[in-house]
Parts: C-alpha cells; sequence; structure tokens
C-alpha cells in the first residue's frame, strides 16, 4: 500500500482529504499512514497535530487555515480513505478503457457506483472545459 500512494501520489492528491494529503507530504507515507490508523474517525485539535508531527511554516499554515475557527480537524475514517483508493483505481481502469463490469469487479463495488464515477468523470470534464 505504501508503495501504490508513493508511485501515484500526485494523481491520487484529488481523491484523498485534504489532511491526507498534507500528512503524506510532510510526513511520508508510511509515517503518515500510522497516523491515520491511530487517528481515524477523530477530531484532532490543530495544537496536537503541530506537537506530533512537527513541520514546516507551510504544514502550520495549511492545517491552521483548513481547521477553521473550531480549531479541530477531522481525521478521515480508514474506511474513507479506502473508499477514496477505491475510487481512484476505478478512475484510473475507466480511462484505461475497462468496461463499467471490469471496474465493478477489480474495485469490489457495484455497476451502479461505477456509473455514478463516469458519470462525475463527465461532469467534470465539461466543467474543466468550460471557460
Amino acid at each position: 500500500m505504501i508503495k501504490f500512494i508513493e508511485v501515484h501520489f500526485d494523481a491520487l492528491t484529488p481523491h484523498l482529504n485534504w489532511f491526507t494529503v498534507e500528512l503524506f507530504f510532510q510526513c511520508g507515507v508510511a509515517r503518515g499512514l500510522a497516523y491515520l490508523d491511530r487517528h481515524a474517525s477523530k477530531r484532532i485539535s490543530t495544537q496536537k497535530i503541530l506537537a506530533d508531527i512537527p513541520g514546516s511554516s507551510r504544514f502550520t499554515s495549511v492545517v491552521m487555515n483548513n481547521a477553521g475557527q473550531t480549531g479541530y480537524v477531522e481525521i478521515q475514517s480508514k474506511s474513507g480513505f479506502i473508499e477514496n483508493i477505491r475510487r481512484f483505481i476505478a478512475v484510473e481502469a475507466l480511462n484505461a478503457g475497462a468496461s463499467t463490469a471490469e471496474v465493478a469487479h477489480l474495485c469490489g463495488v457495484s455497476v451502479r457506483t461505477v456509473q455514478r464515477l463516469q458519470r462525475s468523470g463527465v461532469q467534470a470534464q465539461a466543467q474543466e472545459r468550460t471557460p
């Protein structure tokens, strides 16, 4: 899993939660996954995050800006993280020409879920083309 994320990090970024991306960028995938595993589905204060993961001023700024008024960050759930990885794999397979049924089987999701991904992908591409 670590190697997969490292190899596909740039392409995965749009599919992941903002904090997950920043965490991987700041401390590496292996340490980031361990942190997510320990704190999944929790609200953690920015002070605790910054104490646990001392980092650059950029990391501090991103965490503080995204925490908002509350001063807390919602850490993504394990199932949410896995779903994001599945979504990435599905999109990549569709882009490579795999059929809806093949993608559903590959990712362990329903054909209907793949069809929704296809529709959202078409909508996103149309929005990119609109000036």
